[in-house]
């Protein structure tokens, strides 16, 4: 359900796009009509989590992977902590010793 809303949305939207608060509700209403029960203590984060999932098919599909990826990157912080120490060190040793004496996130 969420990859044919998604191929319906593809031609709709343009790079960089906004994500429209109309999804979130639409997505819901589809789940809802599939039957799809969702607990109500945790509909909110799975509205959330689900229209974020929709916005990165929407983008993957219209767009490509990396752009899909870059629409999510400041949400992946294993990777941003990677990249800042690798644009800190200039060794694969020295890279070792800051992982090391990194503190643990």
């Amino acid at each position: 359900m969420l990859q044919d809303y998604a191929l319906e949305l593809k031609g709709t939207v343009q790079p960089n796009f906004a994500l429209p608060t109309t999804w979130g509700s639409e997505l819901m209403r589809r789940i809802a009509a599939a039957d799809v029960q969702i607990d109500p203590k945790v509909s909110g984060v799975a509205t959330d989590m689900l229209t974020r999932d929709l916005a990165s098919r929407v983008t993957r599909l219209a767009f490509g992977e990396a752009a899909a990826k870059e629409r999510i990157i400041d949400d992946d912080h294993q990777l941003m902590r990677a990249l800042e120490l690798l644009q800190h060190t200039t060794t694969q040793s020295k890279l070792l010793a800051a992982t090391a004496a990194a503190p643990r996130r």
